[in-house]
């Protein structure tokens, strides 16, 4: 008898204060990084609550949502359905792709950023968030070194603190990411530092972008990675990956 996959679980954050936050975020890093949005294309993978799809929707030419599963509670924006990490564009369709906390969900990893660079066209980037497998509290089920362990004890972990039957979350690392991008054929430029500078804003954040060659050595230790992945250099660091 065949074993039943468990059902996907639902990480959608439906608060809408964080949502608008969060999609005023993307859209200064992608403007910093490639110019105004209002000539693009856009393409969001993982729609959630529909909050940031909303937001990003008003900004740019055209916009389209993809996502397993349906939990808008926003439906100013086009949406579809999708069933695997297999998206239902042609190729070369998009200017800009936001995957905002959402590879650490996918089954495969690099099949969802070899669909990325299929449907960006030469010069378009993607807009990458994922949380860094080495923070301290993994951010779904909020336990203590969760990600840390192998993968074997993870969903036991889960059970007995009764926070859940299984932990769904493949947690990435920064050499992961580099090494899965560049199989993709695309390039990546750190955006967390810019990040964590818009984020604290006030004059902490200008302190922040000062400290750019000691960045590396904070990298570790942030507990989100924020990319810009392309099919081309972009200004800052000429979109070579960094390794690490």
């Amino acid at each position: 008898m065949a074993v039943q996959e468990p059902l996907k679980q639902s990480h959608a954050i439906l608060d809408r204060s964080s949502r608008e936050t969060k999609a005023s975020h993307i859209v200064r890093l992608l403007e910093n990084a490639v110019g105004r949005l209002d000539g693009k294309d856009l393409l969001e993978i993982g729609t959630g609550s529909g909050i940031i799809a909303s937001a990003l929707a008003k900004r740019v030419r055209s916009f389209l949502s993809v996502d397993v599963n349906d939990e808008r509670q926003v439906l100013d924006f086009e949406f579809q359905r999708v069933e695997t990490e297999r998206l239902p564009n042609p190729s070369e369709s998009f200017d800009v792709v936001v995957s905002n906390h959402v590879i650490e969900h996918v089954d495969d990893q690099q099949l969802h950023l070899g669909e990325v660079a299929r449907v960006l066209r030469p010069g378009g980037v993607c807009y990458l968030a994922t949380p860094n497998r080495w923070r301290l509290v993994e951010p779904h089920f909020r336990l203590p070194f969760l990600s840390w362990l192998p993968p074997r004890l993870r969903d036991p972990y889960v059970r007995v603190t009764r926070r859940g039957e299984w932990f769904d979350v493949q947690p990435l690392t920064w050499g992961r990411i580099v090494r899965l991008a560049g199989t993709a054929g695309l390039a990546c430029t750190d955006l967390a530092r810019d990040k964590v500078a818009l984020t604290l804003g006030g004059r902490v954040g200008p302190l922040v972008r000062a400290a750019t060659p000691l960045w590396f050595l904070a990298r570790p230790l942030l507990p989100t990675f924020v990319v810009l992945l392309s099919k081309r250099p972009v200004r800052g660091d000429g979109g070579r990956p960094r390794g690490g």
